[in-house]
């Protein structure tokens, strides 16, 4: 009995692969407690040496007493000592401070500008202050995909931004003490060279032109400039010749040509010739004349729009497409594709700007001497246009659309005098003022100048003398 007692108070041995497990754990705790140890002490090290150590940046200098050589050095002293800068001509050296580095971001697909402050770790207070600008929240709107920005931050603080508005425009944001600033700043261009684009028309001016070399941009340019006398979406025909000589301009930023003004131009309707010089007289006002001096340009030009086509005349007998009944055309419709320019067609100032029942969106501008045009069923007008502000002729107040009581894209354009409706298609319209009489010798020689480089036919060969006087307008 005794021995059974005694042997149930004896302790059981634990089977082998228990204890070889308690091993183990021994030893990895005792691992884990090294481990812990020594990155306490790497952490210990590192904050003294940010203690003891605060500045990588340190210069050794070495100080020699007056009169005396330093005991420390070993081996000859160069002779003579170099010249040491005393410590007022240090202080006088100029310092140039460097600016902060610009950072360059192209934005990616599916990304704004919120999600670009957001990779930048900028604040997101700072994007709704500058998306509070009118031209900043336009430009964000209107972001494409490999378009680059440029972003100058410091301390994690924006302090300029730009974003590129148009081929040849930036918006430029910057960080001022009330907050944020915006404006749009042009390239600079540089001009490289003067080009001479040919074309004989056989289909369009458009096509045609574009294939022999053209650009786009002096196509429309020269369309424009004799835009009083021809339209040349109608009036051209095949066999017709147009001869120009523009400049090229260099944007100094990003490197690209463009095509910059026209200085000459040379029309070949029908086997006669007809000229187009730019000029620039002495105040610096910059227009375009014939051979003789006088204005291309007339006071009031005949159609709101460069392209396009008329879709509608003046009848005041018209049945009306959409309401289906006769009612009075009191202007001319002109199509085009939605969004295309709207332009004034004469000087004057905005004397209603807004919505007018079925002319949707519309802008009337008074031109003095009582008269007045509309421009209606704009899908949107431009940018910064008010009553009471002055417009200049081919300036663009809209862009055509849909607005009020239209079966499809067009521009609806009145010309009203004394508010009597009259056809813009017939009514007659002045010629600006020729060149002044004391340039006129000027201007014979720059005729000469551009007449002898350019390349036409020329089957009318204009007399030009300093002493010749322009027909009455």
């Amino acid at each position: 009995m005794q021995s059974e007692k005694e042997s149930s108070r004896k302790p059981k041995k634990l089977p082998e692969h228990v204890l070889h497990l308690n091993g183990l754990m021994r030893r990895h705790q005792r691992r884990v407690i090294a481990v812990i140890i020594t990155l306490l002490w790497l952490t210990i090290l590192f904050i003294a040496s940010l203690i003891f150590f605060p500045n990588r940046d340190y210069n050794e200098q070495i100080t020699f007493q007056a009169g005396a050589p330093p005991s420390s050095l070993s081996g000859e002293l160069p002779s003579p000592l170099p010249e040491i800068p005393l410590e007022t001509e240090i202080s006088a050296m100029p310092i140039v401070p460097a600016g902060p580095p610009v950072e360059k971001i192209k934005v990616k697909s599916g990304e704004n500008l919120s999600s670009i402050f957001l990779r930048l770790h900028l604040s997101p207070q700072e994007l709704a202050k500058i998306l509070k600008l009118p031209l900043v929240k336009n430009a964000a709107r209107r972001l494409r995909v490999g378009q680059e920005l440029e972003f100058v931050i410091t301390n994690n603080q924006l302090q300029e931004l730009t974003i590129p508005i148009s081929s040849t425009e930036d918006l430029e944001i910057k960080k001022i003490d009330l907050g944020f600033v915006a404006n749009s700043v042009p390239h600079e261009m540089t001009i490289t060279s003067t080009k001479f684009g040919s074309v004989t028309v056989h289909t369009s001016l458009y096509i045609d032109g574009e294939h022999a070399g053209i650009p786009m941009k002096v196509l429309v340019g020269v369309a424009t400039i004799f835009n009083s006398a021809f339209d040349f979406t109608r009036e051209i025909h095949p066999g017709d010749h147009v001869g120009v000589v523009y400049q090229e301009l260099k944007d100094t930023k990003i490197g690209t040509f463009q095509p910059g003004a026209i200085l000459s131009a040379a029309f070949t309707h029908l086997g006669k010739t007809y000229y187009a010089f730019r000029f620039v007289d002495s105040n610096g006002n910059v227009a375009y004349y014939n051979e003789k001096g006088e204005s291309l340009r007339r006071a009031f030009n005949r159609r709101p729009i460069t392209i396009g086509r008329i879709s509608s005349p003046f009848n005041l007998h018209r049945l009306h497409p959409i309401l289906g009944y006769v009612r009075p055309h009191t202007g001319t419709d002109f199509a085009a594709p939605y969004g295309t320019p709207i332009h004034a067609t004469a000087d004057g100032r905005i004397a209603f700007i807004g919505r007018k029942g079925g002319y949707g969106r519309v802008i009337v501008i008074n031109h003095g001497h009582g008269i007045t045009t509309l421009y209606g069923h704009m899908s949107r007008f431009a940018r910064s246009e008010y009553v009471g502000i002055a417009v200049k002729i081919n300036q663009v107040i809209g862009y055509i659309g849909m607005s009020g009581l239209a079966s499809g894209p067009h521009v609806h354009y009145e010309y009203r005098i004394n508010d009597q409706y009259q056809d813009p298609m017939k009514v007659i319209l002045p010629n600006a003022a020729p060149v002044p009489s004391v340039q006129k010798a000027a201007f014979a020689e720059l005729v000469k100048k551009e007449i002898s480089e350019m390349d036409i036919p020329k089957t009318v060969v204009p007399t030009v003398s300093a002493n010749s006087s322009p027909a009455p307008a």
